[in-house]
């Protein structure tokens, strides 16, 4: 009753005295809202993305189902394809060492096991270039060193299923013998 008395007794408005609100707070106030709805959107659909995974028959699948379709794109053990004994000179300086080492792959795929036993699309030849070029450029402290050859079965790894592409890929390197002298 105090406030209706003063503003009667002084003759103010009720707009004038804090009744009317600032249209351009409310713009802001809006604005920051849209942006905060906005970010945890985008943060949702970011961090919770489930992609859809393709299975050998075409299937697509999202949510539940992907574990099925998983289980026939990447098999739990895949197909060994065993490669010629390498025997090439090391990079290093100096004295002259050499490494003869025998290769395993194990593939996702048979069609791509036999593609490389068969030469077929020269997978073989390119297969053996590769790991050539990636293993004549170490040097005998880099191939004695444990570190650096989970590095480079990871690189020949990468860039054999760059050279694969749709037809399977690699899911592990083996070193079955190895010698460095």
């Amino acid at each position: 009753m105090a406030w209706e008395e003063e503003s009667i007794d002084t003759g103010a408005d009720f707009e004038e005295v804090g009744g009317k609100r600032n249209p351009i707070k409310l713009i802001l106030i809006a604005v920051v809202l849209l942006a905060v709805v906005a970010g945890a959107w985008f943060a949702y659909k970011h961090f919770t993305k489930e992609e859809p995974v393709e299975g050998e028959n075409g299937e697509v699948a999202t949510g539940e189902n992907v574990e099925e379709v998983v289980e026939e794109v990447v098999p739990e053990a895949g197909f060994k394809v065993d490669l010629e004994k390498f025997t090439l000179n090391l990079a290093d300086t100096g004295k002259p060492h050499y490494l003869v080492v025998k290769i395993s792959l194990e593939v996702t795929q048979e069609t791509l096991k036999t593609s490389v036993e068969t030469d077929e699309k020269l997978y073989q030849t390119k297969t053996r270039d590769l790991i050539l070029n990636i293993l004549r450029g170490k040097t005998m402290k880099e191939v004695n060193d444990p570190a650096t050859m989970k590095e480079i079965t990871k690189e020949i790894q990468h860039k054999l299923n760059r050279i694969y592409g749709d037809d399977g890929k690699v899911m592990n390197v083996y070193y079955t013998e190895f010698m460095v002298q």
